[in-house]
Formats: structure tokens, sequence, C-alpha cells
């Protein structure tokens, strides 16, 4: 069936005429405002990474033209106004001229900036707000502009427009309906800016557009901020993404009194309630693309690999970077683990600098090539040198675990010296009892997963125990519990109570118990001497 399939497909090509272009009128339909606005953007915070990338690309610009002097720097700013449910952002970047800024913010797909290596280049991202607001506006100055060019799209009016069977469906006549210009007089503005805004912010699950303390967060993992004064290795790994030419950070700061966003990572770190970790060193590398050119450089934070990290941190996960904006979630790269847990118990990025490693249009993942599959094939190494990482940690914290554990049993023992006498029968088991656990310590300190510094420690912790051992048995002498019985005696109630403390599962328990025994002989004995 699939030969004749084949065989008809090719002689009715070869029967036709040539194939023509198509040459007839193509309608870009107003459906395309829905999809590339709540349509696209599913997670309402994407929103900011949109705006914040154009803004990096205007900064960015803007030092190429050497707008920043006289001790301007450039900076992004997020003024939150909850009374109004509205929140600006805004760059003092090279901001857009009066003569193209119609065209511009009107165009859909139409950027500039493709093959410029610029972090936004498809035209689309302006819009990503226009769903989640009744009214997004833009407002602009170039470094040669007198006035302030503004722009206002109402998401209300793009409703309607959508909802309408009797309005056009040409896009272009959309836009007309929905977007509205003006140019007004510049008062206390800067020289150059760029400006978007979100009117009247549409209330979506826990009003995250809104929330300061989520925002900071998401930007804080998502945008190109600069590594927080916290973590001391920050200057550091700064530098080696400076080598690499890595884009560079920007300063965001948000009116919620905290000041400027930085990333997440601190010097320490929470496991869970009760457990902590520190970063102790970094790991760099790089991997190359099958051009033999550099396609992406890497690091990783060292610390002890207690298990999973709390989402909640901000750092948990091995996550993508692009034009140092994060693509993708922390688990984008989960299933290239030998196993997909390992990832949430690692801190560190991969940073793409080949230009043939493109993200996609959610900025969810890469678009599909040769050079990514092959750049996750590199990633694969460092992948299974964490996972073996992870499992020796385990396996060393388990054997320490043990360790500790076969301690406690050590000084349980011991505190039977101190602790209702010093029957021969309970010296002869403390004894056998900490010399065995310190046997079993000494085997434990020689295993290869252990680190020199807890073989140091398990070995000091021997030394104790038998120091111990040694000083609390020549405090003691022996003396006979059962004196006035027979020897045969002696011996058959010695052995009995030594069996209860060898048996028992809680040495507590076997010693209350024999010191009952021993109380009720002793007054059985004495009674028989009356």
């Amino acid at each position: 069936m699939t030969n004749l399939a084949h065989s008809a497909t090719v002689s009715l090509a070869g029967l036709g005429s040539p194939r023509k272009n198509v040459d007839t009128e193509i309608l870009i339909g107003k459906d395309i405002l829905e999809l590339l606005t709540a349509g696209m953007y599913v997670d309402p915070l994407c929103v900011y990474r949109e705006y914040v990338q154009n803004a990096c690309d205007a900064i960015d610009e803007a030092r190429q033209q050497g707008l920043y002097k006289n001790g301007v720097t450039p900076r992004i700013e997020m003024f939150f106004d909850q009374s109004e449910r509205s929140v600006r952002i805004r760059d003092n970047g090279t901001g857009v001229s009066r003569e193209h800024f119609v065209q511009i913010l009107t165009a859909i797909g139409g950027s500039q900036k493709r093959g410029r290596r610029m972090r936004g280049f498809r035209g689309v991202g302006r819009l990503s707000g226009l769903g989640y607001c009744q009214e997004l506006v833009f407002r602009s100055r170039s470094i040669a502009g007198a006035k302030i060019g503004e722009m206002v799209w109402s998401g209300r009016r793009l409703r309607d427009v959508l909802r309408n069977v009797d309005a056009s469906d040409r896009l272009d006549d959309a836009i007309r309906e929905v977007a509205q210009f003006t140019f007004v007089p510049a008062t206390d503005h800067p020289e150059h800016f760029f400006e978007v805004e979100l009117k009247k912010v549409a209330r979506v699950r826990n009003d995250p557009l809104l929330h300061e303390e989520e925002v900071r967060s998401y930007l804080s993992q998502v945008a190109p901020v600069p590594f927080a004064p916290q973590l001391q290795i920050g200057d550091k790994l700064q530098a080696f993404l400076n080598e690499h030419e890595v884009n560079s950070t920007y300063d965001i700061e948000i009116n919620d009194g905290h000041g400027l966003v930085y990333r997440p990572h601190r010097d320490d770190f929470p496991i869970s309630q009760s457990v902590a970790d520190r970063f102790r060193g970094l790991t760099t590398f790089t991997i190359n693309g099958i051009d033999g050119n550099k396609a992406a450089v890497g690091w990783i934070l060292d610390h002890s690999y207690y298990g999973a990290i709390p989402k909640r941190t901000g750092i948990a996960g091995l996550r993508l970077r692009s034009g140092n904006i994060q693509v993708g979630s922390n688990d984008i790269v989960a299933s290239h683990f030998p196993e997909p847990r390992f990832n949430s118990w690692c801190v560190g990025e991969l940073h793409i600098v080949s230009n043939k490693i493109v993200p996609n249009g959610r900025r969810d993942d890469f678009e599909p090539s040769a050079h990514y599959q092959d750049l996750l094939g590199g990633l694969s190494l460092h992948t299974h040198a964490i996972a073996k990482t992870c499992r020796a940690q385990s396996i060393q914290r388990n054997r320490l675990r043990t360790a500790d554990a076969k301690v406690h049993l050590a000084h349980e023992a011991l505190a039977l010296l101190t602790n209702g006498g010093a029957q021969e029968f309970i010296i002869d088991f403390v004894k056998s009892r900490v010399t065995s656990i310190c046997n079993e310590l000494i085997r434990l300190s020689q295993a290869t997963a252990l680190r020199p510094v807890d073989r140091e420690l398990i070995a000091a912790q021997v030394l104790q125990l038998e120091t111990a051992l040694d000083k609390a048995t020549k405090k003691l002498r022996k003396r006979s519990t059962f004196k006035g019985l027979n020897a045969t005696k002696r011996v058959a109630y010695t052995r009995v109570l030594k069996l209860l403390y060898e048996l028992s599962p809680n040495v507590n328990d076997a010693h209350n118990l024999c010191g009952r025994v021993v109380d009720a002989l002793r007054k059985d004995l004495v009674a028989r001497k009356k």
C-alpha cells in the first residue's frame, strides 16, 4: 500500500503544472492578538520577564551609544500601586524616537533585533501584559526627542473586538480599534527612557502580578541581576561569567522598600526546618558544540548534598539561561539526570553562548535542533557526575549516622558504671559492649566513601570512648554481689544477669531489671541469715 501511494503521488506531481507562489491576499486574523497575549503567556509572571529582557536590550544599546554620562547609570525600576492596581516598568535605555514610535509599537513579529544577539527578537513580548490588564500603556522618549510618545492598548476593547462577529477579521483593523497614541510635552521624565504600565491589573489566582514579594522572588531567579553580597563566592562566580562574555547584570529596583533585586543564592540555605547547609566551593565547566566552538558555560555550587533543596529557596535545580535570562523552569534538564530527583539536590546554571541554540517563543525551552541536542548530550556528563556525588554523599551520611548511633550506645553502656553500682557482671558487660563498638567504628572509618575529616572525627570518638572506659573501670573494684552463696550459685546468678544485659534490646531496661533482681536476692540472703 505504501509503495502504491508513493507511486500515485509521484505520478500526480509529474502530471500537474509547475508550482507557483501564492499570489492572493493573505489574511492575518485578529485572533492572533489573543494568542500572543494571555494565550502565549500562561504564567502571568512571565510578563515581567518579557519587559525586563526588552529593557536590558535597550540599556545595552544605550551603552553602545555612550548615553550614560555625568553619573547616570543604567537602571530598571518597577513601581507598584496597589490602590490603583497598576504597575510600571521603566528603563533608562535608548527609548524609541518619535518618528518610529507608532510603527514599532504596533508591529507584530516585526522586531529589528533578530540576528543582533539580543534577547528579545520576535517582536511579540511587548504585548504580553495585554491579556492581564484593562489598559497597556507604553511611554517613551529618545535622546533627541522633545516630547514623550504615549500609546494605549485597551485590553477591554480588545476583548470586545474579538467577541464581535460583525467586526473585521483583519489583524490590522483590530489594532486600529484597540490602540491609540499621542505625544505630550516632557516634564520630569528622563532624557531617554521606555516605560510600560499595566493599568487595572486583572486578579488571576493569588494575584501574582501585584504580589511584590512573589515578583521579587521571580525576578531574582529569572532576570539578569547581580549575585547577592551575602554570597561570598559571588564575585568569583561573576568573574568566571565575565571571562566567558556572558551578558552583564542589571540593577532592578522595586518600590517595596527592599531595594535592588539580587539573585537568591546566599552562603547558607535551608534543607528542612531543622537542617541547613552551606556552600563550600565552586565548580565551573564549558561545553563545546558540534561545530567545535564554545556552546555553553556552566557552574555548580558545592555543598553537602543532604537531599532535595526546597523549591521555596529559589536555587534548586540545574537551570538554563540565555542572555543571562532563565529559560524554562528549574527542572528543565531533570530528565537528563540518571535519576531526575537528583536535579533538585544541586544548585547550578548552564549559560548558552552559541547563537545556534535559540530559546523558543515562550522561553520555556529551546528550539529543537541538532546543536541543542548535542548540548544536552554534553551536559549529561556533568549531570551523571552530580548524581554520583549525591549517591556518595548519601552513603557517607548513612555511615556517619550509623557511627553516631553506635557512639550513643557506647555512652549508654558507660553510664551503667556510674549509675547503680559496679557489680562484676556490669563491668564485664560494659567492657565487652564498648570494645565491640570501638572495633565497629574503626572498620567504619576505613570506608572509602568517607572524607578524611570524617575519618578523623570517628578516630577521635573511638579514642574518647576507650579513655572513658579505662578511666571508669580503674576507679571501680570488683566485688561479689552474692557473698554468702556457694561458688556454684554465684556463677549461675552472675551468668543469668549477664544474659539479661546481652539479650535485652534496651540496656537501661535490663539495668533496672537486674537491679531489682539483685535487691530481691540480697533480701532473701538477709532473711536466711536471720
